[in-house]
Formats: C-alpha cells, structure tokens, sequence
C-alpha cells in the first residue's frame, strides 16, 4: 500500500513473478536513477520518499534495505543511515542525460563551446565561446549587411561609408578612378587613372605657365616665356613660315657648319697641257644635297709664243661638255699674253651627291698652254 504519491508500492508478488527471499529487486525513483534492494519476504514496509534531495527507499517498519545500491553512484552518496542523497543538483524536474535531453528555462551561463545553428532568440545569449553559428541564419538585418558581416576587412578604425569619410594614412593602390581636385601632397600618389586635378592646384608654376597649360596657344606660350623675341605664332622646325625675320649675321669669322645655310665649299686645279679647241674639264668640285649658289674661274699659263683666239668657260652637272650661261673671250691676245676668265655664278640644285665641273675651251697655237682653275660653292638652303 502506498503512502504518499511518490511512495512504489510492491504488492501481488505472484505478478511479478517468481520471487524469493535475498532477490534483488530494481526499481527507478526518477527517470535515469536506478536503485537496486534485496527482498525480504519477511518485511512489509513501504518505499519511503525520504527528505528533499533524498531517493526513495523501502524498508520493513522504516528501516534501510539492505544492499542498496546505485548505478549512478558518481551523483548519488549514501549517508550514514544508508539513504542516497544527491551529491549536488539544481534547478527541479527531472534528471537529464546527454543525449537529446529537453530543458525548459535554462540559465546556460557562459558555454565554452558549442553550436547553435539551429536555435532562435539567440540575441539574450553570451556567445564568447560559442561557433557555427552563420549570418544566413540571424534574422532581421538591413540590406547588405549580412554580406558586410561576411566579407573580409583590412585595417583598424571605424567602419568607413561611402560619403565624406574621413581616412587616416590608408594605402590607395592605384586608383581606376578619382578626383584630386581638393588633395594636398599629390607628389607621392600614383594618380595613373585619376582625373580632375586642376592646373591652379598645381604650385610652384612661373608667371603665365599656368594659363598656358590651360590654354596652349602661341599667345600664351609667348606670356609665359622669359626671354623671346620677335611676335606672333609658335615655329617648328618642317616648313615654318617666318614674316621679315632679322637673321643676325655671324660676327666672330666662323664658318657655317656641314648642311647648314652658308655652308661653303670649293676646289682648285693646276692642269697639264691641254689640248686646243676641246671641251675639258679644268676642275671639278662633289655637292652634297642642297641648293646651291656655284662660280668658277679659268687663268691661261701660255708658253712665250703661244696666242690664244677663243676662250670659254661654264660651269656643267656633265662632264665636258658646254652649257648656257657661259663666258666668252672671242677675240685674240699677243703671244704669251695671260688670259682669266670667270664662269657666271649658276644655281646648283641637287638632291643627292653631285659632282660640278668646270669646262674650258680654248683655242691657240705655235705653242703649248696650261690652266689654273679654281671652283666655289656656296649653300643658299
């Protein structure tokens, strides 16, 4: 017969089984918590709830059973009367195992590891200790954040928006973008793709350089000069057209240099005897490309008798033969008489090396009759 709600009563023994004195009987208090007493067949008594805190027991006239044990004696001490006692516990309810236990209100405290993935109203938890659990899985966020939360970060400081931040010595990379126009200490940017620094940001300019850079007309370029000279438009070095220019001529007795304007060249020839009434070559002079201003001059070296009737001399891109302009001496000098003639200057014009000679022809007699020739060459362009 039980006596109070929490008493296990033991009657109709056939029920059980066959049973015999010093059996073993097993019986739960709470679920998880099994306790073991012999049987006396002997004893009637009841299975006494105990104290709080307490296991249940049975014993004939309120004694201990004897042999109690327990399975879970790492939780449970017997006291000096032989009644288990929990050894420490909290909260009320039932006893839980490990596996897939169900607790209801509980103060987890601060766990040191654990996965709660799958829980809700996370938000009044501590989770210093806690992992697995994903941003996919937090309710209630703005837009983006979540994907904010995910994404890796670089540097310390406060969270930086898009609009008027402020950046303490950040590294830029190389820009695909930007406007400088406000920046200070640009030098050590690399600002290969930025845009939008102005020219009057810029110091340290001379006087118009600015406005020039801004604005590259001639005039301008003309302000922003130091030293210059004459007016107009800018001159570059193909086919510049240049109105009353004043060239300052040279005043320190320097010759032109090879391939510019005033460039000169020349050559002079003493010949041998040469043959009367035939076209030779008395001198010859190599033009290199360029337009020339050419003359050349003949002095006769007769012999005492020999007269000469008939002299003319010109200047020919072929090699002896006679060409227009040329200079005529046709009439006759006394015997032995010295005669000089000059070749009229001709223009020379001539794109690659040219060879020029100057051509004589002579008429005399009785005797024998050389020439000194001299050529000269002047670069008009």
């Amino acid at each position: 017969m039980a006596n109070t709600p929490n008493d296990i009563e033991v009657k109709n023994i056939p029920l059980l089984g066959s049973i015999a004195t010093n059996d073993t009987i097993v019986g739960e208090r709470t679920p998880g918590t099994t306790v073991r007493f012999t049987y006396n067949s002997s004893a009637n008594g009841f299975i006494n709830p105990g104290t709080a805190g307490q296991l249940a027991y049975y014993g004939a006239n309120g004694n201990t059973v004897s042999g109690l044990t327990t399975l879970n004696s790492a939780a449970l001490l017997a006291n000096s009367s032989g009644v288990l006692t929990w050894t420490a516990y909290t909260g009320t309810g039932l006893p839980v195992l490990n596996t897939s236990p169900t607790f209801v209100t509980p103060i987890l405290g601060t766990p040191t590891s654990g996965n709660i993935g799958n829980c809700t109203g996370a938000p009044a938890l501590t989770l210093t200790s806690c992992t697995g659990l994903p941003i996919a899985g937090i309710t209630g966020l703005g837009t983006g954040v979540g994907a904010a939360l995910a994404s890796a970060v670089t540097g310390t400081g406060n969270l930086a928006m898009s609009t008027s931040p402020s950046f303490t010595t950040p590294i830029l990379g190389t820009p695909t973008s930007g406007n400088l126009g406000n920046c200070t200490g640009s030098p050590a940017l690399t600002l290969t793709n930025a845009t939008g620094l102005p020219i009057a940001g810029i110091t340290g300019l001379g006087t118009g350089v600015g406005t020039f850079l801004a604005t590259p007309s001639s005039a301008n370029l003309l302000s922003a000069l130091t030293t210059k000279t004459g007016t107009g438009s800018a001159v570059f070095g193909t086919s510049p057209t240049i109105n009353t220019p004043n060239i300052v001529g040279v005043t320190n007795a320097s010759n032109a240099s090879a391939g510019s304007v005033g460039e000169v060249l020349s050559n002079s020839t003493v010949t041998g005897a040469i043959t009367s009434n035939t076209f030779t070559n008395v001198t010859s002079l190599s033009l290199t490309a360029g337009d020339w201003d050419v003359f050349g001059a003949l002095v006769t070296g007769p012999a005492g008798t020999t007269t000469i009737s008939f002299v003319s001399l010109c200047l020919n891109t072929v090699s002896a033969t006679a060409t227009y302009p040329e200079s005529i001496l046709p009439y006759s000098v006394a015997a032995g008489q010295v005669v000089g003639v000059v070749a009229p200057t001709m223009r020379i014009n001539v794109s690659s090396t040219t060879t020029v000679y100057l051509v004589g022809y002579i008429t005399y007699g009785v005797s024998t009759l050389t020439t000194n020739a001299y050529i000269y060459a002047r670069r008009a362009r």
